[in-house]
């Protein structure tokens, strides 16, 4: 990913993946690293670059509990 500022981006999984939502730190799914001048310009930095990211995320049942989730 080319962005004014970021130093590193990853996305955290892979196609096909399975993810399941956990209510913490495990549910990201990428990240983006940027520096700037100052904090404010490091957070804009990064968030002018998340929107390049592009993660496309489909709902399935999984039949425990009526598909309700875990």
């Amino acid at each position: 990913m080319a962005s004014p500022g970021v130093v590193a981006a990853h996305a955290l999984t892979v196609p096909g993946a399975v993810v399941t939502r956990t209510h913490s730190f495990q549910d990201r799914l990428a990240c983006v690293v940027a520096a700037g001048h100052d904090a404010a310009a490091a957070q804009r930095n990064a968030e002018r670059a998340a929107p390049l990211f592009s993660i496309d995320i489909q709902a399935v049942q999984d039949g425990y509990e009526g598909g309700r989730g875990r």
